[in-house]
C-alpha cells in the first residue's frame, strides 16, 4: 500500500485505477481544460451578479460566448473518448455522475446555442434556467465523479480555485459599489430651455437627434412592431401631420414660436430636444426639417427615465438611452456583433427601454393630460384634453367607488389602445406582440394618407364605442318605454322622444382628446311612409354639420367671444359647453316632432351617434378650399317603427305588447335601460326625472342594487334625507357590504353632521379604494370639521398623489393651514386655489356669442328640446375667406419680445404624510 496526499494508505488497486481512468493525451487534455473551465465559472457568476451596462460587463459577455465556443470541442472530444470506459466501468455511482456531467455539459452548450440564436427572452425563460441551473450541478456531478472513481479529490487545487473566483468577484462587488450612476441635475424653479412644456432632460442638456429618431434601429428586430407604429397617429404627431402644423403655425404667426414649446414635448420631441427650438435657432429652422418631420419616434417613448408627476403637460424626464456597444456603427459585422449582444443579454436593453412604469397609465398621462399656463395664453391657468382623471375617476380603472357601472374587471389604457395580438417578433410573449398602431381616434390621418386598411381598422375600433336607445316617447306624466311594448302614436300629437346614449367600451370620457375640434353628433330623424316630420344632425351639400344638432363635444371661445374653431389654444378663454360623457354613463337627447293630422299607418324613428374627427371647416383651414370630405364613422344606429291610431284621441291602452320590435341598437333588459336613462337625465340635473326613472329600475330588478343606490344619489342632492336613508337601506339589503353603499351613507352622515360616523364609513371605504381622490378629499373635509387639521392635511397628500392640481384639495389645505397658525404655508395653498379656481368672469364672454348664436346656446343648457323640423345650414366663417390653395399660408412673423417666457406657478408645499 502506498500512502496519498493526507498520509492514508491506498491499495494499489486504486492507484491503477485512477492511472487506469485517463490515457496520457487525455490526461493532459483535462489538464488544459480546468483553466478555462475555471475562468467561465468565474465569468457565469460575475454575469449573472453583476449584469449593468458597462464596456467590461459586455467584453465579458463575448468572453462568455466566445470560452463556451471555444470549449466546446475539446471538451465534447474529452466527454466522447472517456465515455467509452464509463460504460464499463461497474463503478455505478461513477457511471450516473459521469453519465450526468456530459448530459449536463450538452444541455449548457445546446440552450447557450438557443439563446444565441433566438435570445436570452422572457419567451425562452425555460431555457435559460435550464442554462443557469446546469453549470453548478455539472460541477457538483464532476465532483461526485471524481469522488466515486478515484475516492479522493484535490481539494487544495479546488479551495484556491474557489478562493480565486471569489477574490475576483469580491473585487467586482467593490466597484460596482463605488461606481455612482449620472445624478439628475434638477432644475428648481423648472424655467428650462423647453419650458413651457414641463419636459427636461436627464443632464437638461440637448440628445442627438439622429439617435432620438434612429428608428431603423428598432426595426432590425421588431419589423412587425415597426410596420404597426408606421400606421399610428403617434408617427404623424409632429409637423409631418397638416392638421396639427397648421394649427401652430397659426399659433406661432400670433405669439411666436417660443411658445409653441408647449406642444412640442409630446408632439415634436426630436425638434425640441435636438436644440432646434432653442433661441439661437428658433427663427433658423423649418417646418419641412428632418427633425420636424420624425413625430413621436420609438425613442421618444422608450427613452423616458422618469414621470415627474401627475400633471401632465409633458411632465416627464428624458435621456438618451445607453445602448448596447456598436449600436449606431456604419460597418454591419459590428451592427451584427450588437444584435447579437442583445440576444444573449437582453433583460439590460429590456430595462432599458420597457421600464415598469411604462406600463401603468400614469406613462400615458405624461401626455394625455394637458393644462394651458399662464405663461402660454397670457389669462390664466385652464384644464385641456384630460383623458387620465376621467379614466382614473371612473369604474374602468378599478380605482373610484362612486361610478354608476363598474367593468368585471379594471381596465388600463394599454388594454383598449395597446391591445395583444397574435404575432411572431424578438420579444413577443406567448406569441403576441402589443400593438403600436395605438388604435384611437383618429380617421383624418389615415384618410389622407390613402391607407384604406388603417382606416377601416379604426373604425372598427370606434363603432360600439357609445350606444344609442330610442328609449321611450313622454306622454304627459308619463314616460312609455319603446319595446318590449310600442307605444300608438295619434295624428296630430306632438311627440317627445327621449333618446339615451350611453358610453360602452371607453375608460375615459366621449368625446375626448381635442374635443373642440372633434365632430361627434346625435342625428334623428322621424318618417310617415316618404313625408319626413323631422330630421336633425345631417350633413348640408357643403359638408357642414346641421347648426341645431345635438353635439358631445365642446364649444370653445376666445376672448373676443368667437369660437376657437382652429385649434389655436393661446386664445382658449371658456368654454360655452362641454357635452362629453363620462365612461360607464348616459346623456339623454330629447327631440320634439308632430304627428300629422292626416297620418296613417306608422312613424319611422331612427337615432345614430356620428363621429367626424374634424370639422368641414377644419379640414379646408389645414387643407385647403379643395380638402377632401373626411369620412364620417356611425358609432351607433337605432330604428324603430311606431304604429299611428285611427284617432285623434289616445288609447286607453298606451303602449301595445309585441315581439315584431326589430333589432335594436341597446339590446339590455329593461331594467338597464331604465337605468341608464335615469343616469343621463341627473347629469343634466333633472334629479326628479331620475329618482323616478331609478324608481322604475328598482321595481324591474328586485335584486339588483343599482335602482335603490342610483336613487338614493339624487335624493342625497335634493336634501331629502329620510327617504335616501330608505334607498340606501334597500340597495344594502339587496348587495351587503357594498362599497358603493358604504360611501353614500357616509355622504348621508356627513350631511346630517354626525362627523366621527362619516368619517369611519369614509376609512373603510379608502381600504378598498386607497387611490380614489373623491374619497380622500371627504375624508379630508371631515376631518376638518372635526378640528384634526393635521388629519386632514395628510389626507389632502393622498389626493395630491393621484391628482396635484385637485382645486378642492388645494382649498381643503388652505383652510387646515391656516387653522394650524402656518400661514406661509398657507398662503402657497392659497395661490394654488386661485391658480386653477376658474375665472368666474368668464361668463361675460359668453353673453355676447350666446346671442349671436341661438342653437349654440340652446346647446348649452343642461336640458334642452330639439324640435327643428329641418336641419339648419351654418353659414362660413368669416377667416376661411384667407385660406389658400394648401390651407393656411405660414407668415413666420415674429411678435416683440416672444423669447420672454416666465415660469409664474406657486411653489409646492412638501408632503408631511409618514411614509406607507
Amino acid at each position: 500500500m502506498t500512502p496519498n496526499r493526507s498520509g492514508t494508505p491506498v491499495p494499489q488497486s486504486s492507484r491503477n485505477a485512477v492511472s487506469g481512468a485517463l490515457r496520457p493525451w487525455q490526461r493532459t487534455l483535462y489538464r488544459w481544460l480546468l483553466l478555462p473551465l475555471g475562468v467561465m465559472a468565474a465569468n457565469s457568476i460575475y454575469l449573472l451578479a453583476f449584469t449593468r451596462y458597462s464596456a467590461f460587463f459586455m467584453s465579458m459577455l463575448l468572453l462568455h460566448l466566445v470560452l463556451g465556443l471555444l470549449l466546446t470541442v475539446p471538451l465534447f472530444t474529452f466527454v466522447i473518448s472517456h465515455a467509452r470506459r464509463m460504460f464499463r466501468t461497474r463503478n455505478r455511482r461513477a457511471k450516473v455522475a459521469g453519465l450526468s456531467v456530459a448530459t449536463l455539459a450538452l444541455l449548457i452548450a445546446a440552450t447557450g446555442l438557443i439563446m444565441t440564436w433566438q435570445g436570452a427572452t422572457i419567451e425562452n425563460r425555460a431555457v435559460y434556467l435550464i442554462h443557469v441551473l446546469a453549470f453548478p450541478a455539472a460541477i457538483i456531478a464532476f465532483i461526485l465523479h471524481r469522488r466515486a472513481h478515484s475516492h479522493h479529490m484535490a481539494f487544495r487545487s479546488v479551495l484556491i480555485s474557489a478562493v480565486s473566483v471569489a477574490m475576483f468577484l469580491g473585487v467586482m462587488a467593490i466597484y460596482q459599489y463605488l461606481e455612482k450612476p449620472p445624478q439628475r441635475i434638477v432644475n428648481q424653479d423648472g424655467d428650462t430651455q423647453y419650458f413651457p412644456s414641463s419636459a427636461e432632460t436627464f443632464d437638461q442638456g440637448l440628445i442627438d437627434p439622429v439617435r432620438l429618431s434612429d428608428n431603423e434601429y428598432c426595426r432590425e428586430c421588431h419589423p412587425r412592431t415597426y410596420e404597426r407604429w408606421e400606421k399610428s397617429a403617434h408617427r404623424l404627431s409632429s409637423f409631418n401631420n397638416p392638421f396639427y402644423r397648421r394649427s401652430v403655425e397659426l399659433t406661432a404667426d400670433r405669439v411666436g414660436r417660443e411658445k409653441t414649446k408647449w406642444c412640442a414635448g409630446c408632439h415634436d420631441p426630436v425638434v425640441l430636444f435636438s436644440g432646434k427650438m432653442g433661441k439661437a435657432t428658433l427663427h433658423e429652422f423649418s417646418y419641412d426639417d428632418f427633425e420636424a418631420q420624425q413625430g413621436l419616434t420609438c425613442m421618444s417613448c422608450h427613452s423616458i427615465t422618469q414621470i415627474k408627476d401627475l400633471s401632465g403637460n409633458a411632465s416627464y424626464v428624458i435621456e438618451e438611452s445607453t445602448q448596447y456597444p456598436f449600436a449606431f456603427s456604419d460597418n454591419k459585422y459590428l451592427r451584427e456583433v450588437n444584435k447579437l449582444l442583445i440576444r444573449m443579454e437582453p433583460s439590460l436593453h429590456r430595462k432599458t427601454f420597457m421600464k415598469p412604469f411604462m406600463r401603468t397609465p400614469e406613462f400615458c398621462s405624461t401626455c394625455h393630460k394637458v393644462a394651458l399656463l399662464p405663461s402660454f395664453n397670457e389669462y390664466k391657468w385652464l384644464r385641456g384634453q384630460n383623458h387620465y382623471d376621467s379614466w382614473q375617476a371612473s369604474g374602468v380603472s378599478g380605482e373610484a367607488v362612486a361610478s354608476f357601472y363598474d367593468p368585471p374587471a379594471p381596465r388600463s389604457c394599454r388594454d383598449c389602445h395597446l391591445p395583444a395580438y397574435p404575432a411572431e417578433e424578438f420579444g413577443a410573449r406567448d406569441g403576441k406582440l402589443h400593438d403600436h398602431a395605438f388604435p384611437a381616434a383618429n380617421t383624418a390621418l389615415r384618410f389622407i394618407e390613402g391607407d384604406a386598411e388603417g382606416e377601416q381598422f379604426i373604425r372598427d375600433f370606434l363603432t360600439g364605442a357609445v350606444t344609442v336607445d330610442l328609449f321611450a316617447i313622454r306622454r304627459g306624466g308619463q314616460v312609455l318605454p319603446i319595446g318590449p311594448a310600442l307605444p300608438t302614436l295619434h295624428p296630430g300629437e306632438t311627440v317627445d322622444v327621449e333618446v339615451v346614449v350611453r358610453t360602452r367600451r371607453l375608460g375615459h370620457s366621449y368625446t375626448n382628446g381635442t374635443a373642440d375640434s372633434n365632430e361627434t353628433w346625435v342625428s334623428f330623424n322621424a318618417k310617415n311612409a316618404d313625408r319626413t316630420l323631422m330630421e336633425s344632425g345631417s350633413l348640408g351639400a357643403d359638408g357642414r354639420l346641421d347648426q341645431s344638432a345635438d353635439r358631445l363635444s365642446q364649444l370653445i371661445l376666445d376672448r373676443d367671444s368667437r369660437q376657437m374653431d382652429r385649434r389655436q389654444p393661446t386664445d382658449i378663454h371658456a368654454t360655452l359647453y362641454n357635452n362629453s360623457i363620462p365612461p360607464g354613463a348616459a346623456r339623454v337627447v330629447h327631440y320634439r316632432f308632430k304627428v300629422p293630422d292626416d297620418a296613417i299607418g306608422s312613424i319611422t324613428l331612427k337615432a345614430g351617434v356620428h363621429y367626424r374627427k374634424f370639422s368641414r371647416d377644419f379640414a379646408i383651414f389645414a387643407l385647403g378650399p379643395n380638402a377632401p370630405a373626411l369620412p364620417v364613422t356611425d358609432l351607433s344606429e337605432d330604428g324603430v317603427t311606431l304604429p299611428v291610431s285611427d284617432s285623434r284621441v289616445a288609447d286607453s291602452v298606451a303602449s301595445r305588447p309585441t315581439d315584431d320590435v326589430g333589432e335594436r341598437a341597446n339590446s339590455d333588459p329593461l331594467w338597464l335601460r331604465w337605468n341608464d336613462y335615469g343616469i343621463g337625465l341627473f347629469l343634466q340635473g333633472d334629479l326628479k326625472g331620475a329618482g323616478a326613472a331609478w324608481e322604475t329600475t328598482a321595481s324591474l330588478a328586485p335584486d339588483q342594487p343599482d335602482g335603490p343606490l342610483n336613487r338614493a344619489r339624487a335624493l342625497l342632492k335634493e336634501g331629502d334625507f329620510a327617504e335616501a336613508q330608505h334607498a340606501l337601506d334597500e340597495a344594502e339589503r339587496r348587495h351587503p357590504g357594498w362599497a358603493k353603499t358604504r360611501f353614500f351613507r357616509a355622504m348621508l352622515a356627513k350631511d346630517r353632521g354626525q362627523l366621527e360616523t362619516s368619517l369611519e364609513e369614509l376609512l373603510v371605504v379608502t381600504k378598498q379604494f386607497p387611490r380614489d381622490r373623491a374619497v380622500w378629499n371627504q375624508v379630508a373635509r371631515v376631518q376638518f370639521l372635526l378640528g384634526r387639521f393635521e388629519d386632514a392635511l395628510e389626507s389632502i397628500d393622498r389626493v395630491f398623489d393621484v391628482d396635484p392640481e385637485d382645486l378642492t384639495g388645494h382649498y381643503t389645505a388652505m383652510l387646515s393651514l391656516k387653522a394650524l397658525g402656518r400661514k406661509d404655508e398657507a398662503a402657497v395653498e392659497e395661490r394654488w386655489y386661485k391658480y386653477h379656481k376658474d375665472d368666474e368672469t368668464a361668463a361675460s364672454v359668453m353673453a355676447g356669442y350666446r346671442r349671436d348664436h341661438p342653437f349654440a346656446n340652446r346647446e348649452s343648457l343642461p336640458v334642452h328640446v330639439h324640435d327643428n323640423v329641418e336641419p339648419v345650414a351654418p353659414p362660413a366663417p368669416d377667416w376661411i375667406r384667407e385660406i389658400g390653395p394648401s390651407g393656411y399660408e405660414y407668415q413666420g412673423t415674429v411678435p416683440y419680445g416672444e423669447t420672454t417666457l416666465k415660469d409664474d406657478r406657486p411653489p409646492t408645499r412638501q408632503a408631511k404624510r409618514p411614509a406607507d
